[in-house]
């Protein structure tokens, strides 16, 4: 939570404990670590000290670019190349997809403390720039965001994530800035334009502190509202 590294593994490549552009990780209720290893078009799974497990997911994705995990251990990545969320249980099966060729460009997911998955469209070539809410089971429930730097609109969204009340942090890449949310899209606040540059991705702590990864530092925040 300091910064500190503890340690570190991969290297660059194709093969067990190899990557090419890991974009996100996530953690399950045993400690076991999945990486999102985009080019490579798979997950990778890993234990607490960094020991490979397993891989899965080729030829199921097409480019993921993020991974969140719900209260019963399903794993919800976004294939981007195909304009889905496809979900896993840890062993790597495929248990279900979620709005099948309706999303344009999903990047950040995050489930709530309800299970429902709220996905981030990032807007790339003249797509929504938008977040979608569905429920486990892939119901849509509502969206909300539009293209534009006013509060609560957003300009390629990547990464989300969801704090112990249910807020949505959103990380709005090209509007340099974070924003908060309630769970039904409503506009809370918003934080960071005077130092970040192109934020990707956001995680909250169990203490309710902010890390947003910018263009090449991470940046903690405690925000106010």
């Amino acid at each position: 939570a300091s910064g500190n590294v503890i340690t570190q593994w991969g290297s660059a490549g194709s093969g067990d404990g190899e990557f090419q552009n890991p974009q996100d990780v996530a953690v399950d209720s045993l400690g076991n670590l999945y990486v999102i290893d985009t080019n490579n078009h798979r997950i990778q799974k890993f234990d607490k000290h960094g020991q490979f497990i397993s891989t899965f997911g080729s030829g199921e994705l097409a480019f993921p670019s993020r991974i969140a995990v719900d209260s019963n251990d399903v794993l919800y990545v976004t294939d981007n190349g195909n304009g889905r969320v496809q979900k896993f249980n840890t062993m790597g099966q495929l248990v279900g997809t979620i709005a099948e060729g309706q999303l344009s460009f999903p990047v950040g997911i995050d489930v709530d403390s309800s299970d429902n998955v709220y996905v981030a469209e990032s807007g790339a070539s003249g797509n929504p720039s938008q977040i979608n809410k569905f429920t486990s089971s892939g119901q849509f429930i509502t969206s909300w965001g539009s293209l534009g730097s006013d509060p609560g609109q957003l300009n390629q969204p990547k990464g989300l994530t969801i704090d112990g009340d249910n807020n949505v942090y959103v990380a709005d890449e090209f509007n340099n800035r974070i924003q908060k949310f309630d769970s039904d899209g409503n506009f809370i606040t918003e934080f960071g334009q005077d130092r970040l540059d192109h934020p990707i991705d956001v995680a909250v702590d169990s203490q309710g502190r902010v890390y947003a990864s910018d263009l090449d530092e991470i940046l903690i925040y405690t925000p106010t509202v």
